[in-house]
Parts: C-alpha cells; structure tokens; sequence
C-alpha cells in the first residue's frame, strides 16, 4: 500500500538520508541488548489529515517500523533535519528521556498552532474589535497604568536575559580611565546600570552598548571584559 503522502515525502528526501536508512533498518536482527522494541511511524502522524484514506495508512503496516529507541531516537532526529517539523524536536527531548523539555516542546507547539489558526480566521489578537474591547476593560481598571507599567518593565527584563551580560561574565568598569568597579553577577544591562547607580550617581542611561564593545566609553564611563587564566 503506498500513500500519496509517502510519495511526496520521499521526493522531498532528494539525499535519501530518512528512507534509505529506515530501509536499512527495517531489515535489522535487533538483540537482547538493545532492549525493548519500539513502534515508529515512518510518515509522522503529524503529517496526516483527518480523512479516511488518512486514516487507514497511519497505523498501516506499510508505515510502521519497529526500532530500538536508540534507532527511534535517531529515527526523529533525521526527520528534523530532512524536512525540518518541530514536532519531531518535540519527539527527540522525549526519547532523550528530557520529559520536561519534551512537554514544553509541545505546549509551545501547541500555542503556535492556535496562534496560527487565530491569525487565519482573524480572532482574538488579530480582530481589531477584540483588542479594543480588551484595552477597553483593562484601562478600566483604576490603577491600570500602573499595572502596565510593571508590566512592560518585567516583560523588558525577561526579552534581555542573559543577552548582553550573564551571571559568568566580569567587567572591570572605569571612570575618566580609573579603574572604580567590578561587574558581575549581572543578566542584564539594567542590573549593571543599578550597580553602578549604587556606587556612584551616574547619568548613564544604558550600558549595553559598552558590554558589546560597540562604544568604548559613554559619559565618561568605559569597561573591559575581565578574562581570568581559567577563561
């Protein structure tokens, strides 16, 4: 039995890095040590729709493969690379044995794929109506500037995390060429501007363009990343 879908997905897989290798291993003698044998299917259940045709291929026996789970594992990880699905990421973290990782995989896949179907049939944050009603309710609310406010600062920490300094990171900070300070212990250029608002007053208003080397100094200010012999 061969399904359109596998047609198409084997001209898709031009280098025969998938096919050829579950070929391969659909003709294997797996042992006692490679423990107990798991089902794959070839052509993901993800890549089907709910049709009757659909229906009667997925658990197909022309579509399904018993491998190792080291061969399962490796199995997804040639699908990423070949067609490029997140699904099959989410797959990999699992079979790693990340379960964590695996779910936050799929619930962020998950929000995609309803973020998307949003965007097609324009509701919620895509319909216009929707976000004025919303701004409308939450501007109701008598301290919502204030609410925004904090808001928008904690959304503008968590986008900068870690980008421009990280927690192992050590600047020697100077001021008119005098060393005064050492930096560390920082995830964002905020909390460096806070270090050295404790020191000293500053007019500084953003330090990331002197972590990234791409100004030397700033009112004064100037800093040189600080490499240690283990470094």
């Amino acid at each position: 039995m061969t399904h359109q879908k596998r047609r198409e997905w084997e001209e898709k897989d031009k280098k025969k890095l998938y096919f050829s290798w579950i070929a391969e291993c659909s003709k294997k003698e797996y042992g006692p040590n490679d423990g107990p044998l798991q089902v794959h299917h070839i052509i993901p259940k993800y890549a089907f729709k709910d049709t009757l045709e659909d229906r009667e291929f997925i658990d197909h026996p022309d579509n399904l493969v018993k491998l190792s789970q080291a061969d399962h594992l490796e199995a997804h990880r040639r699908l990423l690379t070949v067609f490029g699905n997140p699904q099959d990421k989410g797959a990999i973290t699992l079979l790693s044995g990340d379960l964590q990782a695996g779910k936050t995989e799929w619930h962020k896949m998950g929000a995609e794929a309803s973020h998307q179907v949003q965007k097609e049939k324009g509701i919620t944050m895509w319909n216009s109506d929707h976000q004025k009603e919303m701004a409308k309710r939450s501007m109701a609310n008598p301290q919502a500037l204030e609410y925004r406010s904090q808001g928008g600062k904690v959304g503008g920490v968590t986008r900068n995390l870690d980008r421009a300094i990280t927690t192992t990171d050590r600047y020697v900070f100077s001021f008119q060429g005098v060393e005064v300070l050492c930096i560390l212990n920082c995830r964002t250029g905020g909390q460096v501007l806070e270090q050295l608002e404790a020191f000293h007053s500053t007019s500084l208003k953003r330090v990331t363009p002197l972590l990234n080397g791409s100004r030397k100094s700033l009112n004064g200010w100037s800093c040189q990343k600080f490499e240690s012999a283990k470094d």
